[in-house]
């Protein structure tokens, strides 16, 4: 079984960049915004669900305080987060706002980064378009439900890969991307168990805000698988003297 890339979700602080990069993470994500007078920064912000409630409004406020992984001060800009990353991982861009493309590659083409990457956003047009200034970067559309085709809809945007909500994702789903040529990346998933479960499902991308566990889970996996496929070799190799031996014993 190949594994996917496992990318690690929201790396939009230093300390979180470094922490990925010293736990060998290959795919680092963070969240690019425009922000008056400060450019192109890191930055998630809060949801776009609109809120029932006031005290819904304060739940979702807590959320992002708490879970969000934006800098509790300014932000950082893209092109500092670039510049770290730059031949020691690729980045993956997950781009909020509409209209900042052109300012993206170009800061890409200025630095020369040093490594493959990917960018995935709500907004499709957006993967489309970036698509159309630079073709080499992969483009992902971000999908939080399932249209009724999807390659359609990738295909209209000229996107490589679909990027969805773990909710959505099982192996029809998989194999009809892969099928059309689409790879597949699955967000965002923390626990152990399911990123196996998504990975015997043949899924490209997993997407982590616990990246190191579960890498460190799929190592072992390999090794296992190792030991398991060595074990019948290791009879098949000896003589039939040797057999005979062994079962007296």
């Amino acid at each position: 079984m190949s594994l996917p890339i496992v990318v690690g979700h929201r790396a939009n602080t230093l300390r979180t960049i470094n922490r990925y990069l010293k736990a060998g993470v290959k795919v680092l994500e963070v969240d690019v915004r425009r922000r008056s007078g400060d450019g192109l920064v890191l930055i998630h912000g809060p949801t776009s669900i609109k809120p029932a409630s006031i005290f819904e409004t304060i739940l979702i406020e807590m959320d992002y305080v708490l879970f969000s992984g934006d800098p509790f001060l300014r932000p950082i800009p893209l092109e500092i987060a670039l510049l770290m990353i730059s031949g020691k991982a690729d980045v993956w861009l997950d781009v909020k706002d509409k209209g900042i493309e052109r300012d993206i590659v170009r800061l890409l083409d200025r630095i020369n980064f040093k490594g493959h990457v990917y960018i995935s956003s709500c907004y499709h047009a957006i993967i489309r378009n970036i698509k159309r200034l630079r073709p080499d970067i992969i483009g992902a559309i971000t999908l939080r439900e399932l249209p009724v085709d999807i390659v359609s809809v990738a295909k209209l945007a000229n996107a490589d890969m679909i990027s969805v909500e773990l909710s959505y994702v099982d192996r029809d789903l998989v194999n009809y991307a892969h099928k059309h040529g689409l790879k597949v990346a699955v967000w965002t998933v923390n626990d152990v168990k399911l990123a196996k479960k998504f990975a015997e499902m043949g899924v490209d991308m997993i997407v982590s805000d616990k990246p190191a566990t579960i890498i460190k889970a799929f190592k072992e996996e390999q090794v296992n698988y190792r030991k398991t496929a060595d074990f019948p070799m290791f009879f098949a190799a000896l003589s039939l003297n040797e057999l005979m031996i062994a079962s007296l014993m």
